[in-house]
């Protein structure tokens, strides 16, 4: 998340309109729905993160334990489980 002083976006009068709302805090602003992207898209992480996903769940339909695919993936196994079980009905 970026954070910007409000007297360097917006115009006097409303930074002075917001004030009188919230004075002296953080705002979140969130994004119009049309440029909402999901999480790791612009870096393209989720991409990185959904083949990795890929690759532990074919591993261990070829046979790979949780535990070695954990120790491989320098992941806890519940994190390991998470990936096989509960994402494994969205593939199907």
């Amino acid at each position: 998340m970026l954070y910007k002083n409000a007297d360097k976006v917006f115009p006097k009068h409303l930074v002075e309109e917001l004030q009188t709302y919230f004075d002296g805090g953080y705002i979140y602003i969130p994004a119009k729905k049309e440029k909402h992207r999901r999480w790791g898209e612009c870096s393209g992480y989720r991409q990185e993160i959904d083949e990795r996903n890929h690759c532990i769940k074919e591993a261990f339909r070829n046979g790979k334990s949780i535990h070695q695919l954990a120790d491989q993936y320098a992941l806890s196994i519940s994190a390991i489980q998470k990936v096989i079980y509960k994402k494994e009905k969205k593939d199907e």
